[in-house]
Order: C-alpha cells, then structure tokens, then sequence
C-alpha cells in the first residue's frame, strides 16, 4: 500500500474508532476514577476497591486512560495528568465532569443518528431533560452549568452592561451567566428566566454562588408566558439552536418587546459557515439538535443577523470568542 494510501487508510479507522476513545473516558468520569486519584498515586487494585471493580479490568481501563493522555503511571501507580486535575476533579475551578456526565447520557441517542436523520425526528422527548425526568434535568442543567462558564469567563470580558442596569437571561439554565456578570458588575440586576424545574436548580446554584440577594429568577415557559418588560439588557446564550427559524424569530421578537428603547439584545451561540460544512464543533453540534429537538439546528452566522435585523433590532456587532474558534457574541440595539 502507497504511503497516502496508509495515511489516509489511517484517518480513516482513527475516526470510525472515535467512540472507542470517548468511551474510556465518559466510563472514568462515570467511575469517580479522577476524584480517586486527586487524593494521590494508586494501584489499579486500590481505585477497583473504591469501585467494587474487577482489579484486572481496572488496569485496563485505567491503561486506556494513559494511552488517550488521561493519566499516568509510576512504578505500578496511577495518577492525574493536569488535564485531568484540572478538568475532570469535582470541585475544581474549571470541572466539566457534570458535562461529560450528560456526554455518557447522549451515547445513546448518538447511536440513532441514522434513524433521525431518515425521519427527520428526533429520537428522545426534550421534556425529558427540561423537567420531565428530574435525574436527567439536573444532570443536564448542571452539565450546561460546567459548560458556560468557559465561553461565560470570556464574554464579560466583550460585554459591558452597565451599572443599575436590569438583564434578562431568556432560557438562563443555572444562571451561570447572570453569576459571572453579576461578580463583574456589583450593581447589575439580573433575572434568570426558565422552566419552574429549572429555576429551581439556578435557585441553589445561585446561592451557592453567595448571590441570592442579586439575581432573582422566574418561572415560565419563554414560548407561551409574559417574559416581563423594562428590561436594559436581553441576553439568549446557547438557546435559539434549540428552536426552528420561525420560533427563534418570535423569541427575538418578544426579547425586542422586554427591552426599554435604546436596550441591548446580546446572544452567544456557535455558528456554522456559510457553506454549512464546518466549523468541526458546530457541524455535530447541528446533529446532536436533531437528535434531541423538535426543529433544532446549528444557525449560521448570516442567518441569525438577519433573523435579529428582522426582529427590528439594529447596529448588529459580532464579536468572535476563542473558545474552539467557534462561539462567538452578537450585540444589537432596540431601535
């Protein structure tokens, strides 16, 4: 076989075995593996005792791991990689083990990408994760929760609101948005405005963060029930992708009316090329959508200005984020 036949021959099974890799470290995550090894280096018979696992097929886990960089090993004994210290540790700043959590949770409808993408359905009720099932809605809010605060450390540092001023978080999960601006501005007055199970969840997040006195939060259903008015600021982060066009314009439309004249609408979102093939993230993201929602899809950035522009805002700006060069914030004016 010609050496580009090899190369490319390699691609190809280093993709179709991607899942192999993800697999082993969704299963980690599962097992506490990363909060075993916080507490310092182990042998694989000593983290299968903490997991009531087999030792023999720990190691092997726990060699999968070394192998896709996870961990490593001395003498016998297994410890962290920073990435793993820094990310996969419960309580540490930057943890995202809530979000790989809800990842273990998505393998499953994953595996019915082909049935979806023939009816065009998706293959799980959202309800679920929006309060039906309430394992499932906390694990999925915190998940989001873990993932906001990356492109959310980033954003406030794009966005100035202003003093005194009033926000809206329309769709706000944990409210992990109005937490972080509301640290960066003491005098910001921010609601977080989402399902009743959800609020429920920001409530504790909330005060958690030591904020309950200043971000107050409401429940409701933002398709059908009033979202309030005065509002200085509207901000829609990561939720317009769950709806179809016509519903994100009526959202965009009832942001437009909660404003006071002159206020800012601010959305955040990952946005598809204009050729739809890529960036890499929001390519499978727009997968996932129609895995999971009803109408759901990656937008484009040209056709969300233009649904915003539609909606009657004006002075559209976009500001691109670094994280995977893919999220990125538009800011637009009630005329």
């Amino acid at each position: 076989m010609r050496n580009r036949d090899n190369e490319l021959l390699f691609e190809l099974v280093h993709t179709a075995l991607g899942y192999w890799r993800s697999q082993v470290l969704l299963t980690a995550n599962q097992m506490g593996i990363f909060d075993a090894l916080a507490e310092g280096p182990m042998e694989a018979k000593q983290v299968a005792a903490r997991n009531q696992s087999s030792p023999e097929y720990t190691e092997r886990l726990l060699n999968a791991c070394i192998a896709i960089k996870l961990l490593k090993k001395d003498d016998g004994r297994f410890s962290n990689l920073p990435i793993a210290d820094t990310f996969l540790v419960t309580g540490r700043p930057q943890y995202m083990g809530n979000w790989i959590r809800l990842m273990t949770a998505w393998y499953g409808p994953w595996g019915k990408l082909a049935q979806a993408v023939r009816t065009g359905q998706p293959v799980e009720d959202p309800q679920q994760h929006l309060g039906q099932d309430a394992e499932y809605t906390r694990d999925f809010i915190m998940a989001m929760h873990d993932y906001a605060l990356g492109p959310g450390r980033e954003m406030i540092r794009h966005v100035a609101i202003g003093g005194g001023k009033k926000l809206l978080d329309l769709g706000g999960g944990a409210g992990s948005y109005p937490i972080l601006l509301a640290r960066a501005d003491p005098d910001l007055q921010p609601v977080v405005f989402d399902l009743p199970p959800v609020v429920d969840i920001a409530t504790e997040v909330i005060a958690s963060a030591g904020l309950s006195d200043r971000i107050a939060v409401q429940g409701g259903d933002y398709l059908t029930d009033d979202v309030g008015q005065g509002y200085d600021a509207v901000l829609l982060s990561n939720m317009l992708h769950q709806e179809d066009r016509d519903t994100c314009l009526a959202l965009l439309r009832k942001a437009h009316d909660a404003l006071v004249a002159g206020g800012t609408l601010i959305v955040q979102a990952v946005f598809l090329n204009r050729s739809e093939d890529g960036p890499l993230w929001p390519a499978l993201n727009t997968l996932i959508l129609l895995l999971l929602y009803p109408g759901g899809r990656t937008y484009s950035l040209d056709e969300t200005l233009e649904l915003i522009s539609e909606a009657g805002f004006s002075d559209l700006e976009v500001k691109r984020m670094s994280l995977l060069n893919a999220e990125s914030i538009i800011v637009a004016q009630k005329k």
